[in-house]
């Protein structure tokens, strides 16, 4: 059955379900790799690699699943050409989504980068992931 999957094109592969270890999950989408941890304050973050860093503190001042399906509406809009461009204003991170590519500013980072860049269909997943994982965290 494996044996098969060499001859075909992945574009990606979503991982259902990981262990645990050390309160940590890491998990390959994509060509995005993330993982869940608690920052020293217990709060749960979605870590990126770095020149996706900013997405990590986009995600995290989105904390209802009710916000995130807004936003996931938003996305598919842009995608779907409903919209040509959308912008989100957050707390701290603005998002610019495009067809193509999404756009996230860091408006109070005294640290490089203040600007990550990701394909749409990639922030539109890591949304999703971040929507399950919100009611784990803030108990929605």
């Amino acid at each position: 059955m494996l044996a098969h999957l060499s001859s075909v094109q992945i574009d990606y592969v979503v991982v259902l379900n990981t262990s645990r270890l050390w309160r940590s999950e890491i998990v390959k989408i994509m060509k995005y790799s993330y993982e869940f941890k608690k920052d020293p304050f217990g709060i749960t973050r979605i870590k990126l690699s770095e020149e996706l860093s900013v997405f990590s503190d986009v995600f995290e001042d989105i904390s209802t699943e009710e916000e995130a399906d807004e936003y996931v509406g938003y996305v598919k809009k842009v995608l779907d050409g409903e919209y040509q461009d959308f912008e989100i204003t957050l707390n701290a991170t603005s998002v610019s989504i495009k067809k193509d590519l999404t756009i996230a500013k860091h408006h109070y980072r005294i640290d490089e980068p203040f600007e990550s860049t990701i394909e749409t269909e990639g922030f539109l997943e890591l949304m999703l992931i971040w929507k399950e994982k919100i009611a784990g965290i803030f108990g929605d």
